[in-house]
């Protein structure tokens, strides 16, 4: 009788088992919700065909609200607070930091612009001659290693960041 009861309850454990596996994978994704079942859930698809690469943009010609050409776009920069800016080198090499916001693409011609007037460019915008160091760029233009010191990329140069061969 102490056999049977053990087979039984073997067997219930087994049952509740085996009927909870579709549960627990459900539940695999976590708090977020992104996976199931391996594939991407509807919440987290992107819509590309709305966004632009930061590599296509360069170079892209600006003009004006009067649609006269009036530069390219020379980088793509993000500030600390996440905010997308866009540099337009007019055509007599001046550089202006123009907000995202600000700038309007034309897929169709590929072709950005902005709206102001070139006279206006320098009044509504920051002007420089030439993009000074970002963030990651450094003191000699190299990205800077953790401890804010400028990285060596020269060849053969040790990382200081990077534990050393021996792990010490």
């Amino acid at each position: 009788m102490k056999s049977k009861s053990i087979v039984s309850m073997l067997s219930a454990s087994a049952l509740a088992l085996a009927m909870s596996g579709p549960v627990l994978a459900a539940g695999e994704t976590g708090q977020t919700g992104q996976y199931q079942n391996g594939m991407a859930s509807p919440q987290a698809a992107a819509d590309f065909s709305s966004m632009y690469k930061a590599d296509n943009l360069k170079d892209l010609s600006v003009n004006d609200s009067q649609d006269q050409q009036i530069g390219s776009i020379d980088s793509v920069l993000v500030d600390d607070q996440g905010e997308v800016h866009v540099v337009v080198r007019d055509q007599q090499d001046m550089n202006y930091l123009v907000p995202w916001d600000r700038v309007t693409i034309d897929d169709q011609q590929q072709i950005a612009s902005i709206d102001v007037s070139q006279d206006q460019l320098s009044m509504e915008f920051s002007a420089f001659e030439e993009l000074p160091p970002t963030a990651l760029d450094g003191a000699n233009g190299a990205m800077p290693g953790l401890n804010g010191e400028p990285r060596d990329t020269s060849p053969g140069a040790t990382d200081p960041d990077q534990p050393s061969p021996g792990g010490f």
